[in-house]
């Protein structure tokens, strides 16, 4: 067997860059929900629907397993088509993810 053909997965390690930016947006989200939402929302209507919810935290899953590793990692070292990859799940799943799981009344105010 050749030597370069030989794939080898780099150990883990932390990315905090990565922890930080998810729980951040994560964060942001929850306080917009919670605390800015109902002053924009007529009330009896949802501030959220769960829909939405569900899309904003898949688009999170997906931002963070194209960011962190083992995605990260391979791409960085060794795989351009993983590098790939990365921004095809950043820009045709996560970002979509995104948006859809954005308010009306968030994307307006922002």
């Amino acid at each position: 067997m050749l030597a370069h053909a030989v794939f080898h997965l780099p150990g883990w390690h932390f990315h905090l860059e990565v922890w930080l930016l998810v729980a951040s947006l994560f964060a942001a989200y929850a306080i917009a929900v919670s605390r800015i939402g109902p002053k924009y929302v007529e009330p009896g209507r949802p501030v959220v629907t769960r829909f939405q919810v569900t899309c904003w935290c898949l688009g999170l899953l997906a931002m963070w397993l194209a960011a962190d590793y083992p995605i990260h990692d391979v791409a960085e070292q060794s795989m351009y088509s993983v590098h790939m990859v990365q921004h095809l799940l950043l820009s045709m799943v996560s970002a979509p993810l995104l948006l859809l799981g954005t308010p009306g009344w968030l994307a307006r105010w922002v």
